[in-house]
C-alpha cells in the first residue's frame, strides 16, 4: 500500500510541539495558523462559549501564561541551536540574541510568547514539503515581531505576500473612544519553504448578475461581451514598433497594445469591435471570465456568518481558508492547523478535497471539532478520521501521562470541567481549578490536584494542607491508582462543605477508572455560568457518556437545495422521525455534492457509507432498467396509480425484492404529479420536427426519444441555461412551472411543452441499509415508515399548489404553452412499448416486474375510464366554457 493510502485525516489533541516532533519532514503541502498572542484568549473562548459571560478575573489570574519561566530561559539558552538547524544565518542568529536582551527588560511577555512561536516554526519549516507553503494570521499586537522572526527562519527570500484581510467594514462602538482609527483588519504572512511552490491564484466569484451587467453587448451568435481599450495610453510613452496601419486605422505615437501578428488573431477571432466613428476596442467574452485575479487586499471575504458560528470570537470564516487552502494546497494535499480552535480549517480542507491533520491543546475545542465534523458533514470519528492524545481507557490514560505527564494532568483537569494552570512548574501543588458560585453569587472554587504515579495517604495530607492555605471551598485529587482505605479516610476526615442544603465532601478522590469507564465527575455545586442555562456543568460531562440512546443517521440526496419541495421531503422525514422519538432518532440530510454526487447515493447506502438516501431510482438504470418502475417509466403510471401499485397492487414488495440484491430497502416517498414536457427553443408540429432535436433528456425517456430521431444529451441542471442560451441544445426537461421558473428557462426558450410523458407520476424513493434498517427497534421502523408516507403526500400536494401560481407568471412573460400533437404522442407511445417488449426478452428481472405491472396498468385504465375520465373531462369542458 502507498504512503498515500495510507494517510488518514487526524485530530490530535495535545501541544503541537509534540506532535510535530513526531511527523516526518517533508510531510505537509500547507500550514495555515492562527496562534494565541495570550493565553488568556483560549480561556476567554472556552468559558464564554458554554457560560454566555467573559472568564472571571479569579481564572483569568490563574490561567496566565506568558511568563520568563524556567522553561522558557533554558529555551532562549538554546535558541541559536534551533535557529541554525533551520537555516538562519550567523548574522540573524547575533540579532537574536541582542534582540533577547532587549526584550528580556522591556518586553519580557512577549519574549516568551516569541520564544514559544520560534521553536514552533521551526518545527513547521522541516514538516513542510520542499513545495509547502505556510500561512500565519495575526493581529497588529505583534505581527511586525513575527515578521522579523519569520524572516530568519524561512528567510527573506522566501517571503511571498503580507496579506491585509478587511475582516469588517466599520469601526466597533468601543474604538470609537479611542484616539485611533478603528482596527477591521488582520496581517496574514505567506512564506514558502522553497523557490519551487505550488500556487494556483484564487479568483474573485462573480455572480450571474454581475456578470451580465459587466459584459452588457451581445455579439451576433449570442455571445455577451464587454469592451476595453486596445490602443496604448498615452501616458505610456511612445512605441513606434507598435505603430502600424492596420485595416485603414493607424493609432497615435503610443501605438496598439499588441503585435500585428497577435491583433490579426484577434480579429479572426471575433475579439475586435470598431465603433461607428471607426476606433477599434477589444472584446472581452463573458463565457470566459471566471473572475478578477485576487490580490493581497481582501476585502470580499466577511467575518463568519451566523450560520458559521460556534461561539469562538476569534473564529474565521470558512470562506477565508478555503481561498488559502485551494491557491497554496494541490487536490489530495495535506493541510495542517497547528491551532486548530473550532476546526474551520479541517472543514474547508474536506469541503475542497484536501487531507488534513489539526492540532488543539484544548479538549474542549477537540470534542467542538468532532461535534462539527459528525454534524455538518457527516464524519464519524475512527471511521472517517482518527483522533489521538485522548484516552479512551484507563490503559490509554497510563500511556498518555508516560508520554506527557503535563498533557495527562490537562486532559484530567478539562475532563472534569476544570481550568488548567498552565505553568509548568509547582504551583503549591494546585494543578487547576472547577469555579462555581455560592448562594450569593460569589465564585468560589474546588482545587486540583493530579497524580499519574503512586499515591498514598501523604498526597491527600498535602492536598489538605493546600486547601487550609487557600481560599478554596474544596479540593479534589485525580489518580491513576485506586486510592488505598488509608487515602479514603484521610479524606473523609476533611468533613463537608454545605451550600444550599446540599452537603459536598470537602476533599475528594477521583480515579482515571472512575473517569473513562463509569463517567463519574467530582460532585460539586452547579458550576460558574449554569444558572444562565448553558453553563459549565456542560463541560463536566464528558461528550463520550452523553447521549448513548440516541440512534444517528445521514441521509444522502440526490437533490439540490434549490429544488426545495423534492430535497425538501427529505427533511420533512427527518424532522417527523425526530418530533416522534423525541429526539432519539436523528437524521442528519445532506444535499446533492454535500457528501458525493446525487447519481453516487445507490452505492453509498448500499456500501454502508451512510445509512438512508432520498433519490429518484430511475437513476439507477444504467445498472438495471428495471429501478425503473420504482419511479416512473413512459406512458406509465400517473401519481395515484402509481401509489396503488405500490401500496396494494404488490409493486412495493416486487421492488424490495429486486433491492435485495443491491442490500437496501425503500419507502415512497414523494411524488411530482405529472411533469411538463420540456422548454424547446422551435416549434413542434409533426414527428419529423425531432429528427436531429438535441435534446437534453436521459434514462427512459432518452432511449424512446433516440427512436424518433432525437438526439439526447446529458448535461448537469446548472448548466442547462448557458446551453439553451448558447443553442449548444435545442430543448431540455427538468419538473414542471415552480422548478423551472426558479431557473429561468422562459428567458432563453419560447415553447413550454406538455405532458412530460415519460413521467406521468414520478416517485421518489427513501432507500435504507437493510442491514441498518434490520438494527433498529421495531417502533423505529414504523415511525421512519410513517414519516415516508407523510413527505410522500405532503410533496404531491405541494406541486399541486404552487404549480399554476408559477404556470401563470410564464404565461405573463410571454411564454408558449403547447401540448405536443398526438402524432407526436402516439409515436412516442408506440417506440416505448416497443423498447419494454425488446428488454424483456433479455432482462428476466425486469420481465418479472413489468408483467404484473402492465397488467395493473390495464386494469387501472379502464378503472379511472369509467368514473375518473368522465368526471375530469366534463368538469374540464365545463372551465373552459367559463373562462
Amino acid at each position: 500500500m502507498s504512503a498515500a493510502n495510507k494517510f488518514r485525516n487526524q485530530l490530535y489533541y495535545g501541544d503541537n510541539l509534540t506532535i510535530m516532533r513526531a511527523m516526518p519532514d517533508d510531510s505537509v503541502d500547507l500550514i495555515y495558523l492562527d496562534p494565541p498572542f495570550n493565553s488568556k484568549r483560549n480561556y476567554n473562548i472556552v468559558y464564554k462559549t458554554m457560560t454566555g459571560k467573559p472568564v472571571p478575573e479569579q481564572v483569568e489570574a490563574f490561567c496566565d501564561t506568558w511568563e520568563m519561566d524556567a522553561e522558557k530561559e533554558d529555551l532562549m539558552k538554546h535558541m541559536p541551536e534551533v535557529l541554525s538547524s533551520c537555516g538562519a544565518d550567523d548574522r540573524f542568529i547575533q540579532f537574536w540574541n541582542y534582540w533577547c536582551v532587549a526584550l528580556r527588560h522591556s518586553q519580557p511577555t512577549l519574549l516568551a510568547y516569541m520564544l514559544y512561536m520560534t521553536v514552533r516554526l521551526a518545527e513547521m519549516k522541516r514538516i513542510l514539503k520542499p513545495t509547502g507553503s505556510l500561512y500565519l494570521h495575526c493581529d497588529p499586537t505583534a505581527s511586525h515581531y513575527i515578521k522579523v522572526m519569520m524572516d530568519g527562519i524561512f528567510g527573506q527570500k522566501n517571503f511571498r505576500n503580507e496579506i491585509i484581510w478587511k475582516r469588517q467594514t466599520a469601526k466597533k462602538g468601543s474604538q470609537y473612544k479611542k484616539r485611533t482609527y478603528g482596527t477591521s483588519t488582520d496581517t496574514i504572512f505567506f512564506y514558502t519553504k522553497s523557490d519551487d511552490w505550488y500556487f494556483e491564484i484564487p479568483k474573485t466569484i462573480v455572480n450571474k448578475q454581475e456578470k451580465r451587467a459587466k459584459f452588457n453587448k451581445t455579439d451576433t451568435d449570442g455571445r455577451n461581451y464587454r469592451l476595453d481599450n486596445i490602443l496604448r495610453n498615452s501616458s505610456l510613452g511612445e512605441r513606434p514598433n507598435l505603430v502600424y496601419e492596420y485595416k485603414g486605422y493607424t493609432p497615435d505615437k503610443p501605438g496598439w497594445m499588441v503585435s500585428r501578428e497577435k491583433l490579426e488573431q484577434m480579429d479572426s477571432e471575433g475579439r475586435l469591435y470598431w465603433s461607428e466613428s471607426g476606433r477599434p476596442y477589444r472584446k472581452y467574452f463573458a463565457d470566459e471570465y471566471d473572475g478578477k485575479e485576487v490580490s493581497n487586499v481582501w476585502t470580499d471575504i466577511f467575518i463568519a456568518s451566523a450560520k458559521e458560528r460556534l461561539g469562538y470570537p476569534t473564529q474565521k470564516p470558512i470562506a477565508l481558508l478555503e481561498r488559502i487552502i485551494t491557491a497554496s494546497c494541490p487536490k489530495n494535499g495535506v493541510v495542517f492547523d497547528p491551532f486548530c480552535g473550532c476546526g474551520t480549517t479541517v472543514c474547508a480542507a474536506h469541503l475542497n478535497n484536501r487531507k488534513w491533520i489539526g492540532c488543539d491543546i484544548a479538549i474542549l475545542s477537540v470534542r467542538l471539532i468532532q461535534e462539527v465534523l459528525l454534524e455538518r458533514y457527516g464524519l464519524v470519528k475512527d471511521r472517517d478520521y482518527k483522533t489521538d492524545g485522548i484516552p479512551t481507557s484507563v490503559e490509554g490514560a497510563r500511556m498518555l501521562f508516560e508520554k506527557d505527564p503535563f498533557q495527562f494532568q490537562n486532559w484530567c483537569i478539562e475532563y472534569t470541567g476544570g481550568f488548567c494552570n498552565n505553568k509548568k512548574t509547582a504551583d503549591r501543588g494546585i494543578d487547576g481549578r472547577i469555579y462555581f458560585h455560592d448562594a450569593d453569587k460569589i465564585m468560589r472554587s474546588m482545587l486540583i490536584s493530579v497524580k499519574g504515579g503512586k499515591t498514598g495517604p501523604a498526597d491527600v495530607r498535602d492536598l489538605r494542607g493546600t486547601l487550609e492555605r487557600d481560599e478554596a471551598q474544596m479540593a479534589g485529587l485525580i489518580c491513576i491508582q485506586e486510592p488505598t482505605k488509608a487515602m479514603q479516610t484521610e479524606a473523609e476526615a476533611a468533613g463537608f462543605y454545605e451550600l444550599s442544603g446540599t452537603k459536598y465532601r470537602r476533599v475528594q478522590l477521583l480515579t482515571i477508572k472512575d473517569m473513562v469507564e463509569d463517567k463519574k465527575i467530582f460532585h460539586v455545586p452547579n458550576q460558574a455560568g449554569v444558572a444562565s442555562g448553558v453553563g459549565l456543568a456542560v463541560l463536566s460531562k464528558p461528550v463520550i457518556a452523553q447521549g448513548t440512546t440516541t440512534v444517528k443517521w445521514r441521509m444522502a440526496s440526490s437533490f439540490p437545495k434549490n429544488l426545495d419541495t423534492i430535497f425538501g421531503a427529505a427533511d420533512t422525514v427527518a424532522k417527523r422521525v425526530s418530533d416522534a422519538t423525541g429526539g432519539k432518532f436523528q437524521i442528519q440530510v445532506f444535499a446533492a455534492g454535500e457528501l458525493f454526487p446525487g447519481p453516487a447515493v445507490l452505492d453509498a447506502v448500499k456500501d454502508n457509507t451512510v445509512e438512508m438516501g432520498h433519490t429518484a431510482m430511475y437513476y439507477f438504470i444504467g445498472k438495471d432498467p428495471t429501478f425503473a418502475f420504482d419511479t416512473a417509466i413512459p406512458f406509465g403510471l400517473n401519481s395515484r396509480q402509481q401509489t396503488a401499485w405500490m401500496m396494494q397492487g404488490g409493486g412495493l414488495q416486487l421492488m424490495r425484492d429486486f433491492f435485495k440484491e443491491y442490500k437496501i430497502t425503500s419507502f415512497p416517498t414523494g411524488n411530482t404529479g405529472t411533469q411538463m414536457g420540456g422548454w424547446l427553443r422551435k416549434e413542434i408540429k409533426t414527428v419529423k420536427d425531432l429528427e436531429g432535436l438535441k435534446f437534453r433528456v436521459g434514462g427512459f425517456a432518452g432511449q424512446v426519444m433516440q427512436k424518433l430521431g432525437v438526439v439526447p444529451q446529458q448535461i448537469p441542471g446548472g448548466d442547462i441555461y448557458p446551453a439553451l442560451e448558447k443553442g449548444t441544445i435545442d430543448a431540455a426537461e427538468w419538473v414542471g412551472p415552480y422548478d423551472d421558473e426558479k431557473l429561468g428557462f422562459n428567458k432563453v426558450a419560447k415553447y413550454y411543452y406538455y405532458p412530460g410523458w415519460w413521467e406521468g407520476g414520478a416517485q421518489l424513493s427513501t432507500i435504507v441499509n437493510i442491514d441498518q434498517f434490520n438494527k433498529l427497534p421495531k417502533e423505529y421502523q414504523v415511525i421512519l415508515e410513517d414519516a415516508c408516507a407523510y413527505a410522500h403526500a405532503e410533496m404531491q400536494a405541494k406541486y399541486d399548489a404552487r404549480n399554476i401560481d408559477a404556470l401563470k407568471r410564464l404565461a405573463a412573460s410571454g411564454t408558449q404553452i403547447t401540448a405536443y400533437p398526438d402524432a407526436v404522442l402516439k409515436a412516442a407511445y408506440d417506440a416505448a412499448f416497443q423498447l419494454y417488449d425488446e428488454i424483456s426478452k433479455t432482462n428476466a428481472k425486469f420481465k418479472k416486474v413489468y408483467e404484473p405491472w402492465n397488467k395493473f396498468r390495464k386494469d387501472q385504465l379502464t378503472w379511472f375510464g369509467v368514473a375518473e375520465d368522465k368526471y375530469d373531462t366534463f368538469v374540464q369542458s365545463m372551465h373552459r366554457q367559463k373562462k
